[in-house]
């Protein structure tokens, strides 16, 4: 009984040693935003069967969300979504967007600049660091790619979404 109990333990530390799955220090925790629209977190998800994007904007503290479809994922987008937005809930402390194209060039920095946002980026593939716009994407296409299964139209689809969430 001993003696397989002994293997056990030795099978487990092979399995340990022989793992060459990447295992990833946890994310430390960002403290939570004083008011519900002071931190904004951006992100695209698509393209889509119709060839269109959607421009997600979640607050962090409320979680509420913003999306706009659209055909490009170029910054001329980007600022359009962005100055209606800051119009709708006010202008945030600041933005937290992966390194994409649309959020890494001037442009966006002169536009954040003008407004005095601070532009946050995550890390370069870790896309964890921006769990709260991934995980609503993940939920978002499984929802609209449902949808299209059974024959309903994206835009009402995508407003039905934003309804229930």
């Amino acid at each position: 009984m001993l003696a397989a109990a002994w293997a056990m333990d030795r099978f487990k530390l092979y399995l340990l040693a022989v793992d060459n799955t990447k295992h990833r220090d946890p994310i430390s925790a960002r403290g939570l935003p004083g008011t519900s629209f002071e931190n904004i977190d951006v992100d695209f998800a698509g393209p889509f069967p119709n060839g269109k994007y959607i421009f997600i904007a979640v607050a962090e503290y409320s979680r509420f969300p913003i999306a706009e479809v659209v055909s490009s994922t170029s910054f001329e987008h980007v600022q359009l979504i962005l100055e209606k937005t800051f119009g709708l809930i006010g202008i945030p402390e600041a933005l937290l967007s992966d390194n994409g194209p649309p959020f890494n060039g001037n442009a966006i920095k002169e536009f954040l600049d003008t407004y005095g946002v601070q532009h946050r980026k995550i890390s370069p593939y870790w896309p964890e660091a921006n769990g709260i716009t991934e995980r609503f994407v993940k939920k978002m296409e499984k929802s609209l790619i449902c949808s299209q299964l059974d024959n309903v139209k994206f835009g009402s689809e995508l407003q039905q979404f934003l309804l229930t969430c």
